[in-house]
């Protein structure tokens, strides 16, 4: 989620429409040349020309996606987006169940870990991340929840700070105490940890 000036959003969304409207012009450019080079050239002349053409195309393909890679990052390291999930969980924390609302650092940091392929040889029958999807690899450094599934540390640590459950069975990853709302009459539970 991103809290942005209008301006800053219209920026972002006309490098989108150029992107998208690059990548348009990138796909129908081969069939072009294709059409051309079939009328006026024939044998070694055409592949060449089609070999040339597929390599610019290729360049071109190459540097938007560069773009559309730069262009992520940005928007998924900027403070705006940042700010707006302090904002959204501070927001939420009060009126939402513990699994809605996010795990504090301290909470987090106290969930147990393991290496890969330690988690294998204590029974984990996963051999991927459920969050980025990427299979564990030799020394990766896993999270273990409560419920006994594994996620990369980085990914489950994340998705932890947002909502208190696991990203696959939603169990809550942190127990806490009860909440009670407070009502001017009476104080009943809210939710039970």
């Amino acid at each position: 989620m991103l809290a942005a000036a209008p301006q800053q959003l219209s920026i972002v969304q006309r490098v989108i429409a150029l992107l998208t409207a690059s990548l348009r012009e990138l796909l129908r450019e081969p069939f072009l040349v294709l059409q051309m080079s079939m009328r006026c050239l024939q044998g070694p002349a055409f592949v060449a020309a089609l070999s040339a053409s597929m390599s610019a195309v290729d360049g071109r393909a190459e540097q938007i996606a560069t773009t559309a890679r730069t262009l992520l990052e940005a928007l998924h390291n900027h403070p705006w987006r940042v700010t707006s999930l302090e904002t959204l969980t501070a927001s939420t924390s009060d009126s939402k169940s513990s699994a809605e609302c996010g795990a504090d650092n301290e909470e987090i940091t106290k969930m147990s870990t393991c290496s890969w392929p330690a988690a294998a040889a204590n029974g984990s029958s996963e051999d991927s991340c459920p969050i980025c999807l990427n299979k564990f690899r030799d020394g990766d450094l896993l999270r273990v929840l409560p419920c006994g599934h594994n996620h990369h540390q980085g990914c489950i640590d994340e998705w932890l700070r947002i909502r208190n459950c696991c990203s696959l069975c939603k169990t809550p990853a942190v127990k806490r105490a009860e909440t009670y709302n407070q009502s001017p009459t009476s104080a009943t539970p809210s939710s039970y940890g």
